[in-house]
This record gives structure tokens, C-alpha cells and sequence, in this order.
């Protein structure tokens, strides 16, 4: 269990924002790497926070075949919800055919 202590005046938060790595033939998401922004501090660059989410997607075993970078508030990511790239609008959407997937697995397993 990791904790952490803050002493003295913690600095503001200005943004979290979010680089998706996914498959460009489907919009599958293989990785998300979020970046917090704290007051006074300039915002990393774009190409920088992508390279560095390619590594660590690389690094955790993902294939990175035909894939592409999304970027997106962090903020607007609902919680425990499965998301997908829309290919034609170029942004998040919820990835229903795996809920619906996961409902018949669940469903089939209590047969």
C-alpha cells in the first residue's frame, strides 16, 4: 500500500489529459497514459507524452502493429466504463459490443 504525505502548500492542479494508444484498423485501445499538469508548470509537449506512451505500451507486452495517438481530457473518463476509438469522428466513444460480449459470457456461464 503506497501513501503518500504532502507538507507545506500543495501546488494547484491545472489538467489531466490523456494520451490513447489504439489500433488503427479497428479502434481497439491498447494503452492509456495519463498526465497530471500542476500550476506553474508548462504542459509537456503532445510528441513527447506520445513517444512516452509508445514505450511503456512496448514495455508492457502490447503488439504495436498499425497503431495511432489520441489525445483527451482525462477528466472525461467515466470510471469502470470500457471505451473504443470511433475511426470516422476521431474520438472516444463506450464500447458496447464488449459489454454486450461480457453480459453473454456471464450469462452463458450460469447455464
Amino acid at each position: 500500500m503506497n501513501k503518500f504525505n504532502l507538507s507545506g502548500k500543495a501546488p494547484k492542479l491545472d489538467r489531466i489529459s490523456a494520451c490513447v494508444i489504439y489500433d488503427a484498423n479497428n479502434g481497439k485501445i491498447l494503452h492509456i497514459h495519463s498526465v497530471a499538469t500542476f500550476g506553474g508548470i508548462t504542459p509537456r509537449d503532445q510528441h513527447e507524452v506520445e513517444r512516452e506512451a509508445l514505450s511503456l505500451a512496448k514495455e508492457s507486452g502490447r503488439e504495436l502493429g498499425n497503431v495511432k495517438a489520441l489525445h483527451v481530457n482525462h477528466m472525461e473518463l467515466k470510471p469502470h466504463v470500457r471505451y473504443k476509438v470511433d475511426l470516422k469522428k476521431q474520438s472516444l466513444v463506450e464500447d458496447v459490443d464488449m459489454l454486450e460480449e461480457l453480459m453473454r459470457m456471464r450469462q452463458s456461464s450460469f447455464r
